[in-house]
Formats: C-alpha cells, structure tokens, sequence
C-alpha cells in the first residue's frame, strides 16, 4: 500500500477496482481510506462480471453498508442466459446491450430490473435536491429533473466527495470500459478544479501555482526509484511553469537547491527524453487518448465475434493483444487514467 499512496499523493482522483467475484476485501477499505486522507473524489469500478458468481447487487450493498448514502451505481448489470450482456443506465433510465460492432443497442428495461432501477434513481435524485434550496423546493413539489441537471449536480457532489459513482464491467470481455473512460472525463476533476501552491525563491513569498505553465516553476515529488542501470530518478508532478534540462529548483524539505539533469516522460515500459516539460505535452497526450478509443471499439467487434463463435475468450490471447498494442504505442490503462487526471510522470534525473 506503500505505493499506492505515493501515487494517491499526486492523484487529481482515483478508482477503486472491486472484484464482483471476490466482494470487499482489506485493500479494498485501505484503498477508500487512503482516498479519504487526501481528500480525493473517486470511482468504485466493479470488475469481472463476465464471471457467473459475480454479484454487483452484493458488492454495492457491502458498499452501502459501510460507506452509507455516499455510494450510488450509475449502472446496473444485464444478464441473459447467465451472461453478461448489458446494463441499465440509472442515469437516463434505458437499458444497453453490446452488439457485434463494438457498439450498443438501446432497449427498454427488463422487468426484474425495474424495482433496482427506482431504488437507485431516487438515491440519484435526491443528491441532486440537496446541492440547492431550488431543486429542493421541485424536488418536494414533484417535479421531475433533467438528465443535465442530474449530471452537473452530481458532478458537483462526485468534486466533493459526496457522491461515490460505482460503475461496472469486464476486463476480459472488454465491456464497460468505454463507459468508464467517459465517466471520468464527466464526473471526475480537471487541473482548472484543483490548487496548489509554489515559493519563490526570490522573494520567499508562498503563490498559487494552479497548473499554470505562465507563472513560476513548481513541482511536487512523490516517488524516487533507484535503478541499477541509470542510478537515482524521481518521478515528480509539475504544478506550474516549464522545466527543462538544467534547471535550478529550491528543494523546501531539503532547505537546499536542486539541479535537473534529464527531463524524460514515460511511456509504457519505455522513456523519452525531452528538453523541456509545458501544456502542450498533455495536449499531445489527449490526442492520443481518441486513438485509444477507436481501438477499444475495434477490441469490442473482435471479441464480441470471437464469443459469438467459440463462447468463450482465451485469456492468454487477450493479455497477448493488449500487451502488443502497448508495445506499440507506449500507452496503457493507467497512462490514460493519468492522462485525464492531467498530470505526467517524469524522471528526474541528478
């Protein structure tokens, strides 16, 4: 867990992965503690339902139990002849199921559904009511909310804590993670939404760097590795201005100057030198996010044909594929996560 909350420390948000299967376990609770020390918004992302034992109505009870009224699913799963087929957007109250193409059919909610579904959209609504004094007053008169007005409400309260979002899917099946990906970028903070302050070490005086590339350097370390091939590194999280090689910062817990020797930025297994560290590296970086979308939904066509076919997935064929297209492109699951976070890893080296 060590890890972890280096990671946490320099996280705009988190998600937190639950097996439908396994249920809550202990990293699971160290995990949303974690999340509550540094005050960050996050996601419960409820994986393996493609397995016939999973439960995502367990999952989130014990969810519920231990967390209360916090936590509310945005979805709910869909099965047919005891496959995972679907789900129920809580949301705009319709039912999807994946097709053959990678993308879904809208269909009206199954009956055995209904009863969850109203449970889960009154939660949702009543959130909504609470963030002001005038959708409490519709709320008491009966009137009913827009899908946008539920939607920026519930941002609102996933910003704050509030509100925990519990998506689900599976990770073999490839299902859920489309939906997951734009979650993120609906509900879960922009750098524009977070703060952070700086010190100028001309006039000792404390600023708010904000993430802006226009004013002073700043940048937090929250990991330092040492290689046995390339010696000591840091991987650190620029907070505002633009680094590049040479550059002189004043270490505040050391009480000293620090050099940077190379600027690299981490792709998948591999780095990339660079000159210098600005705004237009994580533009690059979300250009390449759209590329990892199209290939998602050509993964979905071709594994939804393959379980057409042959009725199940081999996993080996799976881990495979993915690890090739990393290999090819240097982007991963966690690299797009960090990538709509809006923060990059750089090594630091001295």
């Amino acid at each position: 867990m060590g890890e972890v909350e280096e990671a946490v420390s320099a996280a705009d948000a988190a998600i937190i992965v639950v097996s439908g299967k396994a249920g809550i376990q202990t990293g699971t609770k160290r995990a949303w503690e974690i999340c509550e020390k540094y005050k960050l918004p996050r996601m419960i992302f409820v994986t393996d339902m493609d397995i016939d034992n999973a439960s995502f109505k367990d999952v989130v009870l014990k969810l519920q139990e231990l967390y209360g009224k916090r936590i509310a699913p945005f979805h709910l799963p869909i099965r047919e002849n005891e496959k995972f087929v679907g789900y129920v957007n809580v949301i705009q109250q319709r039912a999807k199921r994946w097709n053959e193409s990678g993308g879904v059919d809208k269909f009206d909610v199954p009956e055995y559904s209904k009863e969850n579904l109203g449970i889960c959209r009154e939660a949702l609504v009543e959130a909504v009511a609470e963030t002001s004094e005038e959708f409490m007053d519709r709320y008491f008169g009966g009137e009913e909310f827009s899908d946008d007005e539920i939607r920026a409400a519930l941002r609102a309260n996933v910003l704050e804590g509030s509100i925990v979002p519990v998506l689900m899917g599976s990770n073999i099946l490839a299902r859920g993670m489309y939906t997951l990906m734009a979650d993120i970028v609906k509900y879960l903070p922009s750098p524009e939404k977070r703060s952070c302050t700086g010190i100028n070490t001309k006039t000792n005086e404390v600023y708010n760097a904000d993430y802006d590339f226009a004013k002073s350097k700043s940048a937090y370390v929250f990991k330092s590795i040492v290689d046995p091939y390339i010696g000591k590194y840091s991987l650190i999280k620029v907070n505002s201005g633009v680094l590049k090689t040479d550059d002189v910062l004043y270490n505040y817990h050391r009480d000293c100057d620090e050099k940077i020797g190379k600027l690299y930025v981490m792709r998948g297994s591999k780095v990339e030198e660079v000159k210098e560290l600005h705004q237009e590296k994580l533009e690059k970086a979300l250009k390449e996010v759209e590329n990892i979308k199209k290939y998602h939904m050509e993964m979905m066509r071709v594994l939804s044909q393959t379980v057409s076919q042959v009725e199940r997935i081999d996993k080996l064929n799976w881990k495979d594929r993915v690890k090739q297209y990393t290999i090819q492109t240097g982007i991963t699951l966690g690299a797009i996560l960090i990538i709509l976070g809006s923060y990059q890893l750089i090594s630091l080296i001295k």
